[in-house]
């Protein structure tokens, strides 16, 4: 487990994303975000660590990565300006830390406080894995939690990172994976997406309560690394799709007719042993319950008949053996 120092140290190693080596050396390189290389007259910024060292090279670039970082978000907010970016990016390394701080040092201290991509894989791997569709949901949220907040450090997340990335995930398409956004980031696809976004259902139920758990999960287990008190409550769905989508998905009365009339239909309801296919549909056509509710159904309990007037009903509860099923 990560609480192991050396296997933590390990992991931590295997994930630097700023370190590239050349000729033995280390070198640090980030990319410059598109709105400041204009500005910066660069796309990426590359500087030599002078050290053949990864134990030493590790620091030094997370050390520069987050005072990088810092200038982005100033030059961003206006703090600085773009001649004072480009002079605080040209620093060599030696010169990002302070001089009573040794690199031994600030690598214990960034062991101390992980980056948030450490802590989303130790959560993924405790996660109970008999929960598989919860942990599909995991699996495919928090990266995107992770890419829109930025890989830092967790003692640096501020609650205006949590909300800025519930106000963007909602702008995300319906599918993010369609051809046209291939090899995209999210931050791209967010940014030249102008179609239609993800439902309120599906923003709540997946991005909010996904980021809500790990959330949670992470303010007991790392509190003492320095993951901050954060609250998924300014998670505020502003989409526009609420209202339409019922209407999107109902089916028109020739389609019903269609669907129910169908060849295919007819077969599977004259053949016993293939007449249970018919049932879904039939039960959701008569009685508007929803799927969940429908599969929910157990045909030996839940169909029952009332004594005063003999007529047949469908009892659903959530207490019913096969809800619980469903639900475990």
């Amino acid at each position: 487990m990560l609480h192991n120092p050396v296997t933590q140290e390990a992991f931590f190693v295997g994930k630097i994303p700023y370190l590239f080596r050349r000729r033995n050396i280390y070198y640090f390189r980030i990319r410059v975000p598109a709105e400041h290389q204009q500005a910066l007259n660069a796309t990426e910024i590359v500087r030599s660590l002078k050290t053949e060292s990864r134990h030493e090279a590790i620091p030094l670039a997370l050390q520069l990565a987050a005072n990088v970082a810092l200038a982005f978000n100033e030059l961003k907010s206006g703090t600085i300006s773009d001649f004072s970016a480009s002079e605080l990016m040209s620093r060599g390394p030696q010169n990002q830390l302070p001089a009573t701080v040794s690199p031994i040092t600030v690598r214990q201290n960034l062991l101390k406080s992980p980056l948030l991509s450490v802590v989303v894989a130790d959560f993924l791997n405790r996660y109970n894995p008999k929960n598989k569709p919860t942990l599909t949901k995991l699996k495919s949220t928090l990266p995107v939690f992770i890419e829109l907040i930025g890989d830092k450090p967790i003692n640096t997340i501020l609650q205006a990172d949590v909300n800025n990335y519930f106000d963007q995930v909602q702008k995300l398409p319906v599918r993010r994976d369609a051809k046209i956004f291939r090899g995209m980031s999210i931050k791209e696809i967010i940014a030249t997406h102008d179609g239609r976004c993800i439902a309120e259902g599906t923003f709540e139920s997946t991005y909010r309560a996904m980021v809500s758990m790990f959330i949670n999960w992470a303010a007991v287990h790392y509190k003492d690394q320095g993951f901050p008190n954060l609250s998924v409550n300014g998670a505020v769905y502003r989409g526009n799709r609420a209202n339409g989508i019922n209407k999107q998905r109902s089916l028109t009365l020739d389609q019903i007719r269609l669907l129910f009339t169908h060849p295919k239909m007819k077969q599977y309801a004259a053949d016993r042993n293939t007449a249970h296919c018919c049932w879904l549909p039939l039960i959701g056509l008569f009685t508007g319950a929803r799927l969940n509710e429908v599969c929910q159904l157990n045909p030996f309990t839940d169909i029952k008949q009332d004594a005063a007037t003999g007529i047949w009903y469908f009892h659903f509860t959530d207490e019913t053996e096969s809800a619980v099923l469903a639900q475990t």
